[in-house]
């Protein structure tokens, strides 16, 4: 495998500075995987005819590398032929057949409907009910287990190889290491059931969204079946846009709860649209909970970071970190406004996260050709603000126990910080 060629062929001309890296990085990843998982990725890397595709290929033989495809799919920065074929790590059909996996008496699989990083989703007769079967990927526990120990010694090493050629420097082990935990919980269809219930509670008065219902009863993770359209390829899709940003960012950000909880995979393959017209949120497999204290620091860090407060980004962003921070972001997108350059050598993973979700839903935004991502959130949040008037005119100055996270202090501080300083002005 050319995998040097590959990176040069894949990686623009920006970042040709982190090819060596990157192609130090993948060789140490495959070099250490068992001899037949070596020899079934050269065995697939056979009918491939370029570089993206077998850059795709080899992320789909390895579940953690198919999860970070599933992520670059929807980045604008990658050229677009890479990310065409990456996107087919969104809802690609499986490899292996369905008398490979481990079915439960009550069902009968009927069709294949899609593959993701760990797990293969079917459709399947219950007696006379239509339902969808998630069942885990043949050998995928065991494929994770080996990746998962190369990944915490990859760890150590990308520090050290960003280190020697001059390119920034975080805390990859830790990073990667909390990552990981993170794909494990994938593995444990009765997480993904608990949040399944709990996603479908809190959707219960929404009747624009819709979450598929479980059927506990029986063994497994089985679900009633949505039919419907891609989100992406539905005609609506821009306007269904905006209640996807609404559900899945500013609904969990801007709520009172002590804990905002966010999907974290929702890459174009989890979003449709039913034959109703509802938006169905697919793949409850991760979340991000966000608690009450750490929004708030977090509203006030980028407040800071917007007016150009230098002092005041540090106050904020460093109590999320628990370690100091760099210069206040400047960005006119809000993942750049979470660029690790900002945030230090701790970069906290729940941070690392939601820059995850916004990622996936900027690469949507990039797709539909909108630049409203902000817009929508901004505006969103306005029409919270306005529904908590009544309530701030009898609240204590200083009570920050609104969806917004703002006391009435704190608006009129930044108000004034605002018109006072020059907005390029940094401490």
């Amino acid at each position: 495998m050319n995998i040097q060629q590959w990176l040069a062929d894949l990686i623009p001309q920006a970042y040709e500075r982190y090819q060596p890296v990157l192609e130090r990085a993948l060789l140490y990843f495959v070099g250490r995987l068992r001899p037949e998982r070596q020899q079934e990725i050269v065995l697939h890397q056979m009918d491939c005819q370029d570089s993206a595709e077998r850059m795709t290929a080899l992320m789909r033989d390895c579940p953690t590398l198919h999860k970070l495809g599933q992520l670059l799919a929807r980045d604008p920065r990658l050229e677009e032929g890479f990310r065409e074929k990456l996107r087919q790590l969104e809802s690609c059909l499986p490899l292996a057949r369905p008398e490979d996996y481990d079915w439960p008496l009550e069902l009968r699989p009927e069709q294949a409907l899609a593959e993701g990083s760990v797990a293969s989703v079917f459709a399947c007769r219950w007696g006379e009910t239509e339902v969808v079967c998630k069942q885990l990927k043949p050998g995928v526990a065991d494929k994770l287990r080996d990746e998962f120990g190369i990944w915490d010694e990859l760890g150590q090493q990308l520090g050290d190889w960003c280190r020697q050629d001059g390119l920034a420097v975080f805390d990859y082990r830790t990073v990667i290491a909390s990552l990981v935990r993170l794909l494990e919980d994938e593995l444990h269809p009765s997480r993904e059931q608990r949040q399944l219930l709990l996603a479908a509670q809190r959707f219960q008065d929404v009747p624009e969204v819709q979450v598929p219902c479980l059927y506990p009863q029986l063994r497994g993770l089985v679900m009633e079946r949505l039919y419907g359209t891609p989100m992406l390829e539905h005609e609506r899709a821009g306007e269904l846009f905006s209640l996807a940003v609404r559900v899945l960012i500013t609904d969990p950000f801007f709520t009172g709860d002590e804990d905002g909880v966010f999907h974290l995979d929702p890459h174009p393959g989890n979003l449709w649209v039913t034959n109703q017209g509802r938006l169905a949120l697919l793949d409850w497999g991760s979340v991000l909970v966000l608690s009450k204290e750490r929004r708030v620091l977090l509203t006030h860090a980028l407040l800071s970071a917007w007016r150009g407060d230098q002092q005041d980004w540090e106050f904020y962003a460093s109590q999320l970190t628990g370690a100091p921070v760099g210069l206040c972001p400047k960005a006119s997108n809000l993942s750049g406004l979470l660029s690790p350059e900002s945030w230090g050598d701790q970069f906290p993973l729940d941070l690392i996260l939601l820059r995850k979700i916004l990622f996936h839903l900027e690469g949507i935004e990039a797709h539909l050709g909108e630049s409203q991502l902000m817009w929508h959130i901004f505006t969103q949040a306005a029409v919270r603000f306005l529904a908590e008037l009544p309530m701030r005119l009898a609240a204590p100055l200083n009570w920050r126990g609104f969806a917004t996270h703002l006391s009435n202090l704190d608006i009129v501080r930044h108000t004034v910080l605002h018109w006072l300083k020059p907005p390029d002005e940094s401490g």
